[in-house]
């Protein structure tokens, strides 16, 4: 996409979008284009969508402005690639099953860097067949993030203002986190409280993981959990109800017991003894 074509491409654009179809080429994944190009489309108020064979994406002003304005070089490409499994690493195999349909979606300048996170929304569309599809984000240590997402006749769309690879399954089949005793999820690591014998996980994570608002009461040391008009409250070092344990604060974080929290959200825990892995279902 030369710079002197940017204009015709504005011309052309249907509600301040520029649709760049690729769909003809079968084997095509990735596209590289002029980073000076889009900088002029972007400061003209366009959006972007990228039609790939295998799915598309969509890049509002916002979003394109934030990457470009990462891209070092002459050149931004941008990739919509369905991974097989074996290019994952064992950590990522264990979290998925076979229904799993993996995507990486990367955006990177011609000197080599990526970019990872960035303002605005990209919407991505791919094909998925299966029942109560949703999208994760994955991590290289099997680690997932629930994306918001959409699914109708046969196409799953979802939002995303980081490039990673994500997975699409089943609702039902697809464990919707692993939290790996020892191994970081984020900036925490989970762990086993030796006096209780719970596995700990960073509650935030886990409780946005599965779709609630958590707020933190400084003056109370207190955490509300709240999702679909049902709140929950824990309080730093006071019991949990059942005999689950206590909420801690290690390490500037708060962990909670990974199945009380989990329990009171409606997800199923299970623990892999052989991984000293606990999956959230």
């Amino acid at each position: 996409m030369p710079t002197t074509l940017v204009s015709q491409l504005v011309n052309v654009a249907v509600d301040n979008n520029i649709t760049i179809n690729l769909t003809s080429l079968s084997d095509v994944s990735q596209i590289n284009m002029p980073i000076q190009a889009l900088h002029s489309l972007a400061a003209l108020g366009q959006s972007v969508e990228i039609q790939f064979p295998q799915g598309s994406l969509h890049l509002d002003t916002d979003a394109l402005m934030s990457i470009v304005s990462q891209g070092r070089g002459e050149n931004l490409s941008f990739t919509l690639l369905s991974l097989d499994m074996a290019v994952l690493t064992q950590a990522q195999q264990s979290a998925l099953q076979n229904d799993s349909n993996v995507y990486r979606v990367l955006a990177f300048s011609s000197d080599g860097d990526n970019v990872t996170d960035f303002d605005g929304n990209l919407s991505v569309t791919v094909p998925f067949e299966g029942e109560e599809p949703q999208v994760w984000r994955l991590n290289e240590d099997g680690n997932k993030m629930l994306v918001t997402s959409s699914y109708e006749n046969g196409n799953i769309t979802f939002v995303t203002s980081s490039l990673s690879v994500f997975v699409i399954g089943s609702a039902t089949s697809t464990p919707l986190m692993r939290f790996a005793i020892g191994v970081a999820f984020g900036d925490a690591v989970p762990f086993i409280d030796a006096g209780t014998n719970r596995t700990m996980v960073p509650l935030r994570a886990i409780a946005e993981g599965l779709g609630a608002e958590v707020i933190w009461d400084d003056a109370t040391r207190t955490v509300s959990i709240t999702r679909g008009g049902d709140t929950a409250f824990v309080t730093i070092d006071t019991p949990l109800p059942g005999g689950m344990g206590t909420t801690v604060i290690q390490d500037g974080r708060t962990f909670v017991p990974v199945r009380y929290v989990s329990e009171i959200l409606g997800a199923e825990v299970i623990w892999d003894d052989l991984n000293r892995a606990v999956y959230v279902n």
